[in-house]
């Protein structure tokens, strides 16, 4: 099969994907090379309107009427850049996880933050969603990077100003190890 064509499963008599699972039928596409790299978003801005918007089309489109909690966003946008980095924010080294923390994978996060208040609690979702969703998304169960997460929220966590920091500070015995 050519490069950039996807096959049609009707050509071998197969039922149309459209009758199937309601996607359409499949046809060529002309996209990016494959192995294009994304680049993280530079501004912090920038990337908290970006998880601030699909966190809340995915958090409405599973029934949560509550838009994500900006201190809760801002935790999670700051920690994901910091992590992602090797840097935190006053420029002072620390290390980076093995796991991808990249902006799709915070909006997955804050959706996840969302749901579990939501149904959970009937609220947005606090700092201490984040601690728990982190370990199990971000993480993903590998043992080194909860401890760098565990080091994360007690070196540089602990020296963040603002109730919200505290908080997500004081939760950070619920990271799993």
């Amino acid at each position: 099969m050519p490069s950039g064509h996807r096959k049609d499963s009707r050509s071998a008599g197969a039922q149309s994907p459209s009758t199937t699972t309601g996607l359409g039928s499949l046809r060529p596409f002309h996209g990016g090379a494959a192995n294009a790299s994304i680049f993280p978003i530079e501004d912090f801005e920038t990337e908290l309107t970006l998880v601030r918007n699909e966190a809340t089309r995915l958090l409405d489109r599973s029934g949560v009427p509550l838009a994500p909690r900006e201190d809760v966003l801002e935790i999670l946008v700051t920690t994901f850049r910091e992590l992602r980095k090797g840097e935190s924010a006053d420029g002072t080294p620390m290390e980076r996880l093995g796991t991808v923390m990249s902006t799709a994978e915070c909006v997955a996060v804050a959706h996840e933050v969302g749901v579990r208040g939501y149904y959970t609690r009937g609220d947005a979702g606090t700092p201490a969603d984040v601690v728990e969703c982190l370990s199990g998304t971000a993480a993903k169960g590998d043992t080194e990077d909860l401890r760098r997460i565990r080091r994360y929220l007690e070196q540089r966590v602990a020296r963040k100003s603002g109730t919200h920091w505290e908080a997500f500070y004081e939760a950070r015995h619920r990271l799993p190890g």
